[in-house]
Parts: C-alpha cells; structure tokens; sequence
C-alpha cells in the first residue's frame, strides 16, 4: 500500500521532527511530481482546495 510508506519508520520521522515517543505518527502527505509509467497515479479522488484544509501558521 502506497500510503503506507508514509509511515513506515515512525523513529525516523520522531527523531527528524523531534516528536516525543508518545505520540503516533497517524498519516503523512506526499508532495512532488508524479511519474507517469504508475499504475497508481491513474487514481484520481475528489479534493477540495488547499485553504479549506490546510493553515498555516507563523
């Protein structure tokens, strides 16, 4: 499963993002360019735009 890699090495990203063990690494957000010989990529789900989802904070 794809979204699985994400998440795989919870450590990992606890130790790059300096989270504390108890928390749990619950999804992760792919970003980049996709590349057109996958299967996968011929998935496409319904979104909606990026504010109504995402703040960001400074």
């Amino acid at each position: 499963m794809a979204s699985y890699e994400l998440v795989k090495y919870p450590d990992v990203i606890r130790d790059e993002l300096g989270m504390p063990a108890n928390k749990v690494v619950a999804m992760g957000v792919a970003l980049g360019y996709e590349k057109s010989d996958k299967n996968l990529n011929a998935y496409r789900s319904d979104r909606v735009a990026t504010d109504q989802m995402l703040k960001i904070i400074d």
